[in-house]
């Protein structure tokens, strides 16, 4: 089920069954999301960027921008493992403005998120700004990135406002025990 806001720039989409609700929008042409479990924020207002060289944010939003949205339910078989057949059911709303789309797709259990950048050849991001604006007092299993021997760390589990730069998956605890994984 996905609705349109009293305002224009914004858009909401359920999951199949409504356990979870994703809302994603412009603000200052700059595209954000933010997630719920019922009425329990989980991700807070969150930006998104990327910057190409010379500083050019390639997800700008001018004002000629649309919102596609659609389903998607299926079952598979898989040949090995703890689950003969697997559904992959998913509820999908897709921001698309010029030169780029944000994909995002609600499943029941977690969302996922892609960026699909428009044009042919090569491009050099220079970074990426993807928030998850989570409560500074939840807890997180993480470890360090940018380091030497990049995955050989141990996990360590800290306050979340503890962590400067982390790899993913990073597993969060928010403060009422909801677990959060990012990857």
């Amino acid at each position: 089920q996905i609705n349109q806001d009293m305002q224009t720039d914004t858009r909401t989409v359920h999951s199949p069954e409504g356990r979870l609700t994703l809302r994603i929008g412009v603000s200052d042409s700059s595209p954000w999301y933010e997630l719920a479990a019922g009425d329990k924020q989980l991700i807070g207002r969150s930006g998104l960027s990327l910057q190409a060289q010379g500083g050019r944010e390639l997800l700008h939003v001018s004002e000629d921008f649309s919102f596609e949205e659609s389903g998607f339910d299926e079952t598979w078989e898989q040949p090995w493992g703890e689950q003969r057949y697997v559904r992959n059911r998913y509820n999908e709303l897709a921001l698309c403005a010029d030169g780029f789309t944000i994909r995002f797709r609600l499943y029941d259990d977690g969302l996922g998120f892609r960026y699909e950048i428009a044009g042919s050849g090569e491009l050099e991001i220079l970074r990426e700004d993807t928030e998850f604006r989570i409560p500074a007092d939840s807890q997180a299993w993480w470890i360090p990135a940018l380091g030497q021997n990049h995955y050989e760390h141990l996990y360590k589990k800290t306050s979340l406002s503890a962590i400067d730069t982390a790899h993913t998956p990073i597993t969060v605890e928010l403060p009422d025990a909801t677990y959060l994984a990012i990857h």
